[in-house]
């Protein structure tokens, strides 16, 4: 026989204890920065008495350094048989901003001029004969209504505003129908202020995102940044994904937008770089944190 408990704990007392945890992580923090300003030798052994959360912290906050990233390598390491993802989840530390800033500007999708990824094609913003601007980098994609200028029909405009050679690849084939994607079920809103905070401690980011399904999928944080942006000048919140696991997807009447990720879930490039995204693990009812557990009689 099972019996539900339900469990109220006060918000504030939740409050104060963690405030006070915080202060004891920053005095920690606060005495390695010190000894690793000052060169002293008792960097390391400090390092060392950090938790992974702690560790995690003071990364986001300092240039990079080579005591650091050793240990946190060594922690990525000797974790043994949990995953990358949930073990981010567990130790790494990431403020979500607020409110996302940026503008969608269609260049930022495009490939540098001198680019010879796809013979330079790239390079300059697509106006098509069905009214999209499209605009590529051969990672990311992005169609919008919005952006067409019609008296650009059928001409690539450079970033410097000037009419290009190129002929742009057909874009529509690469583009999944409705029954080869599933929902990801990701708050898009969520995640982009998640990521947003995570460029802020680091521009080399990767984020590991996680679906229902339970596949994990890793990707550059400024590509992932570009797409929710996207998804925002579509006027779409629904984040799908293909079910062969190749690529993010949004569309809308507006546009469509996609995203190929080219990191393993395990590559040593999130190891040392990487953060998985926790989605909304708190609920909060009336201003009241409710935990509920099952007890069995």
């Amino acid at each position: 026989m099972e019996t539900e408990i339900s469990v109220r704990v006060d918000p504030y007392e939740m409050l104060d204890n963690m405030s006070g945890r915080e202060q004891m992580e920053d005095a920690k923090i606060d005495a390695v920065l010190e000894a690793l300003s000052k060169g002293d030798e008792k960097a390391e052994q400090l390092v060392q008495g950090l938790t992974s959360r702690e560790l995690s912290k003071l990364r986001s906050k300092v240039k990079a350094s080579p005591v650091l990233e050793n240990e946190w390598l060594h922690r990525v390491g000797t974790r043994g048989g949990v995953s990358l993802h949930d073990w981010l989840l567990e130790n790494q530390y990431v403020e979500p901003v607020k409110r996302v800033s940026g503008t969608f500007k269609m260049t930022d999708y495009i490939t540098p001029k001198n680019s010879k990824l796809y013979g330079g094609r790239l390079s300059g913003v697509y106006h098509d004969d069905k009214g999209y601007a499209v605009a590529s980098d051969g990672i990311i994609l992005v169609a919008d209504k919005g952006s067409y200028d019609p008296k650009l029909k059928g001409k690539v405009i450079g970033k410097d505003g000037a009419a290009m050679g190129n002929k742009f690849p057909s874009w529509q084939k690469v583009i999944p129908i409705a029954e080869k994607t599933k929902s990801s079920r990701i708050d898009a809103e969520d995640l982009h202020r998640f990521v947003a905070g995570v460029l802020k401690a680091d521009k080399h980011a990767y984020i590991s995102l996680r679906f229902p399904d339970g596949t994990t999928v890793s990707l550059g944080a400024d590509k992932l940044n570009l797409m929710l942006r996207a998804m925002k000048q579509l006027g779409t919140s629904e984040l799908l994904y293909t079910k062969n696991g190749s690529m993010l997807v949004a569309k809308s009447d507006k546009g469509a937008a996609l995203l190929i990720w080219r990191v393993l879930a395990e590559d040593e490039s999130m190891e040392e770089y990487g953060y998985a995204y926790p989605g909304n693990t708190v609920s909060y009812h009336r201003g009241e944190v409710v935990s509920r557990m099952k007890q069995t009689k």
